[in-house]
């Protein structure tokens, strides 16, 4: 499940995930990052790009798997951010099977990761 989490993003939610100018967004994802699960984190990435929000950190440590689709759906908007200026970053899941699709793919050296969305936000 897509989710904004209001540690990082106040008073905002899924429909309304904007930021401040030049201020980071962070998204949170819980549960299986799946096909199902992936439509409607597209549909959250694009409206944030499309709005200008380029800067952007996915919160992926309550995420309990993650397959070829919500990759792939990751690493879209990671190009997009990236070709604008900004970057989508990640933070690492506490599940060994949702972090191993990185792993397997290399994708975890492509992405900028960390295990502290802290240290992320901070980042920029």
């Amino acid at each position: 499940m897509v989710c904004a989490d209001s540690d990082y993003m106040t008073g905002l939610d899924q429909t309304d995930a904007t930021s401040l100018e030049g201020t980071p967004v962070a998204i949170a994802i819980t549960g299986r990052l799946d096909a199902l699960e992936a439509s409607g984190l597209r549909a959250t990435l694009g409206a944030l790009i499309e709005a200008g929000d380029i800067r952007i950190v996915v919160d992926l440590r309550e995420a309990d798997f993650v397959d070829s689709a919500g990759l792939a759906a990751l690493v879209k908007h990671m190009k997009d951010a990236r070709t604008l200026g900004g970057d989508l970053r990640l933070v690492r899941s506490r599940s060994a099977d949702a972090n191993r699709v990185f792993a397997l793919t290399k994708f975890d050296e492509v992405f900028v990761m960390a295990d502290d969305p802290d240290a992320l936000l901070a980042s920029w």
